[in-house]
């Protein structure tokens, strides 16, 4: 019985159960606009909208390490066999060429 009194007081009286609502100063004017997009276009354009330009390599920020150290020992040892087969190709082109 006592939650209905609480409930039809705060309909009759709201002002006093709320304690937002004082706080509040009512002499201002609410704002009316809260954002707009008048002239940004023409701004972008004035110097005209550009594409990003392409990075040469792609950044590696943020990579696992245990790839990163496997990468660079990879890289390191990429050309370990290419001299004695690039030695060997051009044996056999000599060879063939007489």
């Amino acid at each position: 019985m006592q939650e209905y009194t609480s409930l039809r007081h705060f309909f009759l009286f709201p002002s006093s159960v709320c304690v937002a609502d004082a706080s509040l100063d009512r002499t201002e004017m609410a704002k009316s606009k809260n954002h707009t997009t008048h002239n940004q276009s023409r701004k972008a354009h004035r110097n005209g909208i550009k594409k990003p330009r392409p990075d040469r390599y792609e950044s590696m920020k943020g990579v696992d390490p245990k790839f990163m150290k496997n990468m660079r020992f990879a890289k390191k040892h990429n050309k370990k066999g290419q001299k004695t087969a690039n030695a060997a190709a051009k044996k056999i082109a000599e060879a063939a060429a007489p």
